[in-house]
């Protein structure tokens, strides 16, 4: 036992030291997206950090904690920027920026996520059936982006990697999210002339304007004349004449910010592990103990392997709240809520397996969920219509409900999934 200690202890300092002799020099580029206002590296942001302090007589860079440094000020324009892959808001940080805009601050958040916690408090849905998924991505090796406010300014983009341009993840906003009434979310620029990634939203007294092309705002974009004409644009949509707060200190990794979106376990924003993850020369020795850990106990595990017990399946206790909900629902009269329910369960239940925005049930719909679940046009026509049919109506039978819940059962068994 004592010699397998010493072996391993032998082989995580060998690595080590390699680590350390074969790290990239001081002189050379770190090609990392950090996003860091103080690093002047191709992915860090301090040529905006520069820009920022020519645009607005007061910037302020917020510290540890946004509520306590973003001040609610509903006499003057204020404006908040937050640029970097993901945006961690914890319920007071939350709470801090939804006030600040209610009354009439202005909030421009470029990230590579949703910040879906906010949305959630922020944005009823004037869209029928509006259910808030994080942004989808198409890989390509550039792209185009350009406004609606300036339909002549088309900048590409490309991501470098030590002068090569390699494959990346362009972001954007699913188009089913957007629809034609008032307050719901406008869509101000655009990803190749097809994909959003540029909105906003008003709220209270005040707006929200989400960009989904971190990218854009880094120092190697913005030394190029087409990338700096783009940002200045963008620039515009804050307040010029009130104080501008730069979050600096927010940022997370995309996949901790889609982890939180997710309600998975996730870091917090002061987390020593989200420390030594930043921090290059530690997050290898992090990862290579871990490695050299799980070695261990596999070849461990193949010497004194006992006998795996036989384990119940865990029972799925969700389904059994959601007949409970429907029970008291039911039970209660209100026919027209529970059958609603059941539909908005249905049309994500076809969102997920089918790929279909459910937005508008019309013949177009109803034909392609037919095709696609092989199963009759004239079920999903009769589903669809009796959806309609409960909705314009005051009152709902039992016998109508029951016909309606048979009809999505019958849908359930016969789909092909």
């Amino acid at each position: 036992m004592r010699r397998t200690y010493l072996i391993l202890g032998g082989v995580l300092v060998l690595l080590l030291v390699l680590f350390y002799l074969l790290r990239p020099a001081g002189g050379r580029y770190d090609w990392r997206e950090t996003y860091d206002a103080d690093s002047e590296q191709p992915y860090g942001t301090a040529v905006l950090d520069g820009l920022l302090d020519t645009h607005f007589d007061e910037l302020i860079t917020v510290g540890e904690s946004l509520a306590d440094d973003v001040a609610v000020d509903t006499l003057r324009p204020s404006g908040y920027l937050f640029v970097g892959e993901g945006l961690y808001l914890d319920s007071s940080d939350n709470r801090r920026l939804i006030e600040f805009v209610d009354g009439g601050g202005v909030a421009f958040i470029s990230s590579k996520t949703l910040p879906q916690e906010l949305l959630y408090e922020v944005y009823e849905g004037e869209c029928e059936d509006v259910f808030w998924e994080d942004y989808v991505f198409d890989t390509d090796t550039a792209a185009v982006l350009t406004l609606v406010a300036d339909t002549s300014l088309a900048v590409p983009y490309r991501a470098v990697r030590r002068a090569e341009t390699l494959p990346y993840r362009w972001h954007y906003a699913e188009p089913y999210l957007f629809c034609d009434y008032p307050y719901s979310l406008a869509a101000l620029g655009y990803l190749d002339a097809e994909r959003i990634n540029f909105f906003g939203m008003r709220y209270g007294r005040g707006t929200f304007f989400f960009h989904s092309t971190p990218l854009a705002f880094t120092n190697y974009h913005l030394r190029d004349s087409l990338g700096l004409a783009y940002v200045n644009r963008l620039i515009d949509y804050l307040p010029a004449d009130g104080p501008l707060y730069f979050d600096e200190t927010s940022g997370v990794r995309e996949s901790v910010a889609r982890s939180r979106n997710r309600e998975t376990p996730r870091l917090d924003a002061e987390s020593p592990l989200r420390y030594i993850l930043s921090q290059p020369a530690l997050a290898w020795a992090w990862y290579i103990l871990l490695v050299l850990g799980i070695l261990y106990l596999i070849f461990r595990a193949r010497r004194r392997q006992r006998a795996i017990p036989i384990l119940e399946r865990n029972e799925n206790t969700s389904l059994a709240f959601i007949e409970t909900i429907g029970q008291l629902t039911f039970a209660r009269g209100n026919h027209v809520q529970l059958a609603g329910q059941k539909m908005r369960t249905f049309l994500t239940d076809v969102r997920e397996h089918y790929r279909l925005p459910a937005r508008e049930l019309d013949p177009t719909f109803e034909r392609q969920l037919a095709q696609r679940a092989e199963v009759p046009p004239e079920l999903v026509q009769r589903l669809v219509q009796l959806h309609r049919n409960i909705q314009s109506s005051n009152y709902v039978s039992d016998k109508t409900l029951e016909d309606f819940h048979r009809l999505l059962q019958t849908f359930y068994q016969r789909r092909k999934v």
